[in-house]
């Protein structure tokens, strides 16, 4: 008998020593966010140009079904499962956003009473592994797509798609990543626009094709990159609402109005397209349109803690008619001093902008998508925090517009708690005359108001060189516990709107010019989150 138990246990121990050899390690982290906001979400103009309430000037750039308070919820589980150093899966769920007390999904659903909603989504799904006897690594599936950025993140993609990123290390020096990013495919439909000309999912996808080269040296890092792809004509033939789904803006998508391409996906095409109000996608002449951007990115820390940051970025899409196509460049900066107590610095940018000409198309530099938290210039005016807040009403990014500004991040004086304080100063670099396709001052092809509503921030927000603005930000950071922190954003943002009656100002039924009835903006929210 002990030579019988004897055998068992040997053989269990040989069997349990080939399970472990072929074990997966799994790895989970995740967070809960639960997050309080009362604020104005961006209603700068409440009244059109005939003096009345304007339903679409209610609205600012993605927030007009939001109330002045809202309570929301989030809940983020990543799982990744590793079979070695050269192989492992990951997979990251969302559930929510979740307003407390809504049923409907298009507006965070889930939170009504007896809860149960659908909010369960996968936002990354992906494998890395590495090509056997090479140093080449590999990423497939659903993942997350940053251009390069030294100072504030990336103008033009900052999104989760679905795709292939390939990187290797040449040396310590020198590395370089490719990367294939399809954002859209097998959407397009006949059916919400009535064309019959239009077979379900033809000419409707959309690939982008890029490559990265960090080059890195002691106290001098510079980053170039090109990225192109081309763009199916009917990509915007859908119904899948992009404004909401994609970009949280309007309700009702209809094409790019000029100032809609401030939010949506329509950013890769010029302002005029909303001029063919009789369809809601745009006349391009090209079955694809092609586009380009290329950016040159510098880090200097050879005086540290001094350090300057730069980012360059150019973007084209040409579609075969003019008037659609769509090029500009941004440029932004940032200097910087770290402390002891905290990070002063200054930032500047500037923007290119709409000439005049409703003809040759836009000169706002295009984009693809910014996600939530990534464009940290500010926590209100753009996308500079990811915690549910009301934050973006000016636009996910700075472009079409140009600025500077002074901040202190992370600066501390009691443990535990910190604090961010950012001051901007703003103009828009877009000329007046492009103003007044957009009230109807001015038409286009007989055409008065592109976009069916009225004036200022109907679908965003558009500024001129003669428009500008200021914007403040307070954003406080306790550590409760280890895991539990808690975040308090304080914005404020007020504009000088050029309200003469051929720019944002209007005309009463008697032919009386009256102003914009202007109002400021102002946000103040509270975050807990849980993360581990």
């Amino acid at each position: 008998m002990k030579r019988i138990i004897t055998l068992i246990l040997a053989a269990s121990l040989v069997l349990g020593g080939v399970c472990n050899a072929s074990a997966i390690d799994f790895k989970a982290k995740g967070e809960w966010l639960m997050n309080f906001d009362l604020g104005t979400g961006g209603k700068f103009v409440s009244k059109g140009r005939d003096g009345k309430n304007a339903v679409g000037n209610y609205r600012a750039a993605g927030h007009g079904v939001e109330d002045n308070f809202e309570a929301r919820q989030r809940v983020r589980l990543e799982l990744t499962a590793v079979a070695s150093e050269a192989l492992s899966g990951t997979v990251f769920f969302e559930m929510g956003d979740s307003v407390w007390g809504a049923s409907n999904s298009l507006y965070g659903g889930g939170g009504a009473l007896g809860a149960d909603g659908s909010v369960v989504e996968l936002k990354r799904a992906y494998i890395d592994w590495v090509v056997p006897s090479t140093d080449l690594k590999l990423r497939m599936g659903i993942q997350g797509y940053y251009l390069p950025s030294e100072t504030f993140g990336s103008a033009i993609l900052m999104e989760d798609g679905a795709g292939i990123t390939a990187s290797y290390k040449f040396n310590n020096n020198v590395s370089l990543t490719s990367f294939w990013l399809r954002p859209y495919n097998d959407n397009a439909t006949a059916t919400n626009t009535g064309d019959t000309r239009v077979s379900a999912n033809y000419l409707d996808n959309v690939d982008f094709f890029g490559l990265v080269m960090p080059l890195d040296f002691e106290g001098i890092k510079i980053t170039p990159w090109v990225m192109a792809g081309a763009i199916g004509e009917n990509f915007d033939r859908t119904n899948v609402n992009f404004a909401t789904e994609i970009a949280g803006g309007s309700k009702v998508y209809n094409g790019a109005s000029p100032i809609d391409f401030r939010r949506n996906t329509t950013a890769l095409v010029a302002p005029p397209g909303a001029l063919d109000d009789n369809a809601r996608h745009l006349l391009r002449a090209d079955a694809y349109s092609s586009a380009v951007w290329a950016g040159l990115t510098g880090k200097i820390t050879l005086a540290d803690p001094f350090r300057f940051s730069w980012d360059f970025n150019y973007g084209s899409v040409t579609t075969g008619r003019e008037e659609y196509d769509r090029s500009g460049w941004m440029l932004s900066a940032l200097a910087e001093y770290k402390t002891e107590w905290g990070t002063p610095g200054l930032v500047g940018w500037w923007g290119s902008g709409d000439d005049g000409n409703i003809k040759n198309g836009s000169e706002i530099m295009p984009f693809v998508s910014i996600g939530s938290g990534g464009y940290n210039l500010s926590t209100l005016g753009t996308w500079g925090e990811p915690w549910l807040s009301n934050d973006g009403i000016m636009g996910y990014n700075a472009v079409g517009t140009w600025g500077f500004g002074a901040r202190i991040m992370e600066f501390s004086f009691v443990e535990a708690l910190k604090h961010n304080i950012r001051v901007n100063y703003f103009r828009g670099t877009n000329d007046p005359d492009m103003a007044g396709y957009i009230t109807g001052t001015r038409s286009y092809k007989g055409q008065g108001k592109a976009t069916g509503l009225s004036d200022f921030n109907s679908y965003g927000t558009y500024l001129t060189t003669e428009d500008s603005g200021m914007e403040v930000n307070l954003d406080t950071h306790y550590d409760i516990y280890k895991n539990l922190d808690m975040w308090v954003h304080l914005g404020y943002i007020h504009l000088w709107l050029d309200d003469s009656a051929n720019m944002w100002g209007g005309y009463d039924k008697k032919g009386n010019s009256h102003g914009l009835n202007a109002t400021d903006a102002w946000r103040a929210s509270i975050s807990f989150r849980y993360s581990f």
